[in-house]
Parts: C-alpha cells; sequence; structure tokens
C-alpha cells in the first residue's frame, strides 16, 4: 500500500489506461529483491483497444514494461505551469464525454482531490493539536 495520494493516483490512471493491453499488476514484488515495482504490464497478444489510442503510452506497451511513475506532488507554484500538463488537460477535455477513458480519469482525479483534501485536514488537525 502507498502512502503517497499521488502516487496511487499515478498506479491507478497507468492501470486503467493500459489493462485493454494488457495484463497490469501495481506494488508488484521483484524476485531477488526487497524492493517492489509501482507498475508490471504484460502486453496481450490481442489488446482490447488500439495502442495508438494511448501515444506514447501505447508505444511502451508494445512489450513487458516496468514502470515508475514521478510520485512527488508538485507545489502550489508548479500547477498548470508546465506545457505537458496543460496539453494532457486540454486532450483530456478534447475527448468525447462518453470516452471511457475520460470519464476514469475524472474519477481518478475526484479521488485524488478527496484524498489530498483528507490528508491537508490530517496535517491541520495534527498542528492544532501540538
Amino acid at each position: 500500500m502507498t502512502r503517497f495520494p499521488y502516487d496511487r493516483f499515478a498506479k491507478d490512471y497507468l492501470q486503467e489506461l493500459l489493462s485493454p493491453l494488457g495484463s497490469v499488476e501495481t506494488s508488484k514484488d521483484v524476485a531477488g529483491e526487497v524492493l517492489e515495482v509501482d507498475v508490471y504490464f504484460l502486453p496481450r497478444e490481442q489488446p482490447q483497444i488500439d495502442r495508438e489510442s494511448l501515444g506514447l503510452l501505447g508505444r511502451f506497451a508494445q512489450t513487458k514494461a516496468l514502470i515508475e511513475p514521478f510520485r512527488n506532488p508538485v507545489t502550489n507554484s508548479e500547477v498548470g505551469k508546465g506545457r505537458v500538463q496543460k496539453r494532457a488537460i486540454e486532450e483530456l477535455l478534447a475527448l468525447d464525454v462518453n470516452n471511457p477513458f475520460r470519464s476514469k480519469a475524472m474519477d481518478l482525479l475526484a479521488n485524488l482531490k478527496t484524498t489530498i483534501k483528507l490528508n491537508q485536514n490530517l496535517d491541520i488537525a495534527i498542528l492544532i493539536e501540538l
């Protein structure tokens, strides 16, 4: 289990995107190691969706992959500043309202927002008690 809400979000998001293309395991123990990888992906011979629909991630999904998403939260000054973030938001909003990727991404983002708010409230409550 992860302690970082962004880490959990990244794992859930990658699992949703990659599961139509193959087997996805999150927090997988690696043999001979004390560590675990965040996402282990094994492609299907006959994927359920076109890999090209996932762009660069779809190209990664052509072979077995170990994926370690960046887990550190962005700071308030970084939110929305990057071109990649802006493009990701534009691409998400450009998807058809009925697209399952859009609805799942929106659900995951809502869960992340709730988790962050809860963690912030807990942090504030702990500070008040001190």
